[in-house]
């Protein structure tokens, strides 16, 4: 089955001009894998220290590197630039002849989602000259027509699997409940135990987002905060490569939201029912419209804004608009990290193994966005936050192979601190427990994802965790729409979904925290304090529940200590903030 959101366009004209960036080292691959390894041993040691004389050796690119560009670059008539020192970037251009004689790649234009991209003709390993090849970290713009594991977890299901037609088999749906049990921000923090008094709101602390399509309208946002009694906090939006702020309008947010039974039209029900938490589910239309990745974007940040700044309403957020493939992914990192954020949150992805593969060495396809992670934790000391992913057991949601046991990327990376998901239940009006999250919606059976990697090794700070591999997530919160926080989108009540709220709530957490311990930047390596005993004791682990999403197919399930559904649990945040004191 053909992917109805791709088209291709025709081959590259020979007077167009192309672009490639290279992702240079002055080391060759066994000298990275080796000094990676070093940089997070060092980080496990001491793991509130920056590594910046590592991050150099690890990323920068040595005279001998920039010559050969150079190089390379006279003598097929390509323009040359350095875009970055460090992590050190190299921009090549000319004509695809050029192109196509300097690397032996030829390129055509595609269309997919109504963006125009360029793809390679054909999958086949780049050309490069000897001594240059075994110092090119990555190459991007080579097939950045897709957005390369870097969608909203849930849009990669309804995007790219239906396109493969290989959909999940999810178990039976149940009945939906007419009526929904919601929460506030307020109600969240006070089970949680977010840390309070001396005016704890996050302040002095700026945490940021990136957003790859639709965008953030900050006009919408205002009802999510005045319903609480709240300032609107300090958000700004920055747009790189070209892309630009364009959220999907509220009116089509609302039909979207309301035809998929998943809102309510009317007044911001945080405003006229304070104390009812009580609001009924429409039944699904089924002619409503289908999800865009535009939509989604939207939906996403919104959400993830609205969450984070009713939790943390004194920090300063920045969002980071960039174009929608791998490399914009990592410009938006390394910009965040430059702009000095104390926290990056990060909530899309997809599964290891539905990544894009690198330009033709052995490697994962995300090399790039990995330097960019290294460079934002090991140099800049940001504190990383990655939605572990909406697919359980199963991350995969476009490859055919949803079977497969994996975890998602970036969640996977051995440095970020991976967020996967609960679900609060209510045994009696007042008591509420936790549980993996696991619920049937949006026609679908999502779940929190975690698993063990196959791309990172496991770090020092997972000793005695299963086998020998980076193990996700590190802790978990509030994942499910059953048991949702109350959102105004635009102009309709909704309420928040997936891991993907998780990592914005666990940031919110975070920032209270770093201001109540007067920390100025972030913590690089706050997943190894997570994992020392003072702050294993601040967790509420997380016994029942699994991760399962497909009949017949393997799952995780919850219980004592760590486990791949929710961690190490989930903080319980005075108790956290008292462990991570200095």
């Amino acid at each position: 089955m053909s992917d109805p959101a791709w088209r291709e366009l025709g081959v590259v004209g020979d007077d167009e001009t192309v672009e490639i960036t290279l992702v240079l080292s002055s080391l060759a691959a066994p000298q990275r894998d080796a000094k990676r390894r070093a940089l997070v041993d060092a980080i496990a040691a001491n793991p509130r220290e920056r590594q910046p004389e590592t991050i150099k050796e690890l990323l920068g690119a040595s005279e001998s590197v920039l010559q050969a560009c150079s190089a390379l670059a006279s003598k097929y008539g390509l323009t040359y630039s350095v875009k970055r020192e460090l992590p050190a970037e190299v921009a090549l251009a000319g004509t695809a002849p050029q192109m196509r004689a300097a690397l032996g790649i030829s390129y055509k234009w595609v269309e997919f989602n109504g963006r125009k991209s360029l793809a390679r003709v054909a999958d086949v390993r780049m050309q490069l000259p000897d001594d240059l090849a075994p110092y090119v970290v990555d190459v991007l713009g080579l097939d950045d027509h897709r957005p390369g594991g870097f969608t909203p977890f849930r849009s990669g299901g309804a995007l790219l699997r239906d396109a493969k037609d290989t959909p999940a088999s999810p178990v039976a749906p149940p009945a939906a409940s007419a009526e929904t049990r919601f929460l506030t921000a307020r109600d969240l923090a006070a089970f949680y135990d977010f840390p309070e008094g001396q005016g704890l709101d996050g302040s002095g602390v700026t945490v940021g987002f990136i957003v790859l399509a639709g965008g953030l309208d900050l006009e919408g946002l205002a009802p999510n905060f005045t319903c609480l009694g709240l300032e609107t906090p300090d958000v700004k939006i920055i747009e790189l490569d070209n892309a630009k702020n364009t959220p999907v309008g509220p009116e089509a947010i609302k039909a979207y939201i309301v035809g998929q039974g998943i809102g309510q039209a009317g007044a911001p029900l945080a405003c006229e029912q304070p104390q009812a938490r009580r609001w009924q589910r429409p039944a699904p239309d089924p002619n409503a419209t289908n999800i865009t990745e535009a939509m989604w974007g939207t939906l996403e940040i919104m959400m993830d804004v609205a969450l984070f700044g009713a939790l943390a309403n004194g920090a300063k957020i920045r969002v980071y608009r960039s174009k929608p493939n791998r490399s914009g992914m990592r410009d938006a990192i390394l910009e965040a990290a430059d702009d000095g954020v104390s926290i990056l949150v990060l909530t899309g992805g997809d599964a290891e193994g539905d990544l894009h593969p690198n330009w033709g060495l052995d490697q994962n396809g995300t090399a790039g966005v990995d330097a960019a992670l290294d460079y934002a934790i090991g140099a800049r000391g940001v504190t990383v936050l990655c939605s572990s992913g909406d697919r359980g057991s199963t991350a995969s949601s476009v490859d055919g192979e949803q079977h497969k046991l994996q975890p998602a990327y970036p969640a996977s990376h051995d440095l970020v601190v991976a967020c996967g998901g609960t679900q609060i239940v209510w045994t009696d009006e007042s008591t509420p427990t936790e549980v993996v999250w696991n619920e049937h919606i949006l026609g679908d059976r999502l779940a929190s994802s975690g698993g063990f990697s196959k791309i990172f090794q496991r770090p020092a700070w997972q000793a005695g965790l299963p086998g020998e591999m980076r193990a996700v997530p590190d802790i978990a919160a509030n994942a499910a729409f059953a048991s949702g926080l109350w959102n105004w989108l635009g102009s309709v009540n909704a309420t928040s979904l997936g891991t993907s709220a998780a990592a914005p709530i666990l940031a919110a957490l975070m920032a209270r925290i770093y201001q109540g311990l007067g920390i100025q930047g972030g913590i690089p390596g706050l997943a190894a304090l997570l994992y020392q005993p003072a702050a294993r004791a601040a967790m509420a682990p997380i016994t029942q529940g699994h991760n399962g999403v497909q009949v017949g197919v393997t799952e995780y399930s919850a219980g004592p200590g760590w486990n791949p559904c929710t961690g190490l649990g989930r903080p319980i945040g005075a108790q956290l903030m008292e462990a991570l004191k200095p």
